[in-house]
């Protein structure tokens, strides 16, 4: 009998898909060459594991062309149609499968972790994702990559199913002709095993099957990515459904309460509180400046850190300076959620985009606009970018003001205006306010890629351009301040100055720290403003912003939200989360929750990593609070 045409092109496919996932591995590792100390004597785990998920996802792509090679096993001669199908669908899954092999790599570089559901977050947004991937010249080696993959794919594609509109080819003949479908038998039952990746009957492959050795940029390397991103939406959709269910309702709120031990909750089934002061109010203007990527290891005043911000680190030592303050999460809109609401975002969420039901009358603008506040927002770029000037405007920003308002000859690429036009033309809009005001700005300079300004007093000591973009960011802010010096509000306004996510400086750094350790400044050059006892090296994150923004101005309201104010509680413990991983730290650890390869971790002050720990009782404690928190933001 003579086995169908379509057994062969099964496997020759099969191999090819191994070979080019392989070589974008390769890729991977060579541009990442600097996170891959130690990395040689778990090579050959790496290989293995690596064709582990590889063999995994070839299987799955070739499910239905299988399928479809199977009923053309029952003609003599090829239909042309089937075959013209097989070729369309192997090409587009195919070109799908290598788009996110070649995304995988600046993605990394950018996260530090493999592709997810995170890179949707910005789909809604497709101009200006198409600005900032052609605008960065990193970029365009892999868009090239991309395209050299997918023609070379698509040319032997075509090549090994050797279409033909006019088939001559015999198939089978004589009386074993319905013998020809069989063999497929043993395909289909090949290509499950290869698809569950394992053996064993309870379980099939995971991601934390690639945890195999104790090197960390190993076990992500033997991931495929392709297998990352649809497991990352996989679940999300778990969670959506499902949400997070560790523990009793009553004890996930105990958990929350003794964290932060305040006083006068409204009753035992909510985090609700009323604050209340004895001294009056004081209807001081507020400023809240939200730094892109302004992590602590860039300060000079934080140990280990660059010298690359005189000005921050000059206003940090006459100010209300929390050195111990962690970022919500590695996005954006994860800090500008934060930083407003005072509450976290759930695991791969996009808080901007999700929180569509209702205003929230309790964050920060809205707060202040009842008692009486104007409320800006100044941004460099697009206003309507990451779903934010619809957030922005139901919660109580009566203006926002983005690229669309700025002089269009001022604008220099993706990220819209440098950071000192956008805090230059600022001003009109504070000085006309008859009302105190509350205005926030997000900085977007220090992003990729980076767009120095021209005609400026600006000039830097550093040729490497990560390190320069930082000073120019610390330059401008010292020139808004020097701006700011000369209006009549000065006087009576505090400043708040936090980073919206940290950054990988060197690529030799701890992940966790370097990506959420950030830093928290309140200053006001009226020192009546910053008179109460503070516990600056207490633990914080952006999400106490809002109370303790509220607690300096002694406005009372009732707290609904996650966060403290940092002046009056102590706070023993913060979640946050790294797209899928959720994270909580206290004064001397930190522990990731995750479905495998979960771990307590002890931070070394003034190293660059943080040593893995076994304390079971410490773990257990910070996992219970991570629970909770994550627990009851699911329910919402």
């Amino acid at each position: 009998m003579k086995f169908h045409s379509g057994i062969f092109k099964i496997f020759r496919i099969y191999l090819l898909w191994l070979c080019i996932f392989t070589v974008f591995r390769i890729f991977f590792l060579l541009s990442n060459l600097s996170s891959s100390s130690g990395i040689q004597q778990h090579i050959f785990g790496l290989i293995g594991t690596g064709l582990q998920f590889d063999s995994c996802v070839g299987c799955y792509l070739l499910m239905i062309p299988s399928v479809l090679f199977f009923a053309m096993s029952f003609f003599k001669k090829e239909p042309y149609s089937l075959q013209l199908a097989t070729f369309a669908y192997m090409a587009l899954t195919g070109g799908v499968a290598l788009l996110l092999c070649a995304a995988d790599i600046p993605f990394y570089h950018q996260f530090h972790s493999r592709i997810n559901i995170a890179a949707l977050s910005w789909m809604d947004s497709p101009g200006y994702m198409v600005k900032l991937i052609f605008s960065y010249g990193y970029n365009y080696i892999f868009l090239s990559l991309f395209a050299s993959a997918l023609v070379f794919y698509l040319i032997l594609l075509k090549k090994n199913l050797f279409i033909k509109k006019k088939s001559t080819e015999t198939i089978a003949t004589g009386s074993k002709h319905y013998l020809q479908p069989l063999p497929y038998l043993l395909i289909f039952g090949l290509l499950v095993i290869g698809a569950r990746g394992r053996l064993q009957q309870k379980a099939t492959i995971n991601w934390g099957v690639a945890f195999f050795s104790s090197n960390q940029f190993a076990n992500l390397s033997a991931l495929n990515p392709v297998f990352a991103f649809m497991a990352s939406i996989e679940d999300k959709n778990a969670q959506v459904h499902n949400g997070f269910h560790f523990m009793p309702g009553p004890e996930a709120i105990k958990q929350l309460k003794d964290n932060l031990t305040p006083a006068g909750y409204l009753n035992d089934s909510t985090l609700a509180h009323r604050i209340s002061f004895q001294k009056p109010a004081r209807k001081a203007n507020v400023i809240l400046i939200i730094m892109e990527s302004m992590s602590a290891n860039k300060m000079g005043c934080f140990p280990n850190g660059k010298q690359l911000t005189p000005f921050l680190d000059s206003l940090a030592l006459k100010s209300h300076f929390f050195t111990h303050c962690y970022s919500d999460g590695i996005h954006t809109f994860n800090g500008l959620y934060s930083c407003l609401t005072g509450n976290p975002a759930s695991p791969l969420q996009h808080p901007l985009r999700v929180q569509t039901e209702a205003a929230d009358s309790f964050c920060l603008p809205w707060l202040l606009k009842q008692n009486g506040y104007a409320t800006s927002f100044f941004t460099t770029h697009d206003e309507q970018f990451d779903f934010m000037n619809g957030f922005l405007k139901k919660n109580g920003f009566e203006q926002v003001i983005g690229q669309n308002c700025y002089p269009s000859a001022e604008v220099l690429g993706v990220t819209g205006v440098p950071d000192h036009v956008m805090f230059n033309l600022s001003m009109p809009y504070l000085n006309k306010s008859t009302q105190p005001f509350f205005a926030t700005y997000l900085t977007g300079s220090d992003h990729q890629p980076f767009a120095f300004p021209s005609n400026t007093s600006f000039t830097s000591t550093e040729n490497n351009a990560h390190y320069r973009i930082v000073q120019y960011a610390d330059w401008s802010l010292r020139q808004f301040f020097q701006l700011c010096k000369k209006q009549s509000w000065y006087t009576n306004t505090l400043f708040v100055l936090v980073a919206d996510h940290g950054a990988i400086v060197d690529g030799d750094e701890d992940n966790v720290m370097a990506l959420h350790h950030i830093p928290l400044i309140f200053y006001s050059p009226d020192s009546s403003l910053l008179d109460r006892i503070v516990k600056d090296k207490a633990l914080a994150g952006q999400i106490d912003i809002e109370p303790t923004i509220m607690g300096y101005l002694s406005l009372p309201y009732t707290n609904t939200c996650y966060g403290t104010d940092l002046n009056y509680t102590y706070r023993k413990k913060i979640a946050f989360t790294m797209d899928a991983d959720r994270i909580v730290i206290d004064s001397a650890y930190y522990y990731i929750s995750r479905e495998v390869d979960a771990g307590l971790y002890k931070i070394n002050p003034g190293k660059k990593y943080c040593s893995q720990t076994d304390d079971s009782i410490k773990a257990k404690g910070l996992r219970d609070y991570s629970n909770a928190v994550y627990q009851l933001l699911s329910k919402k």
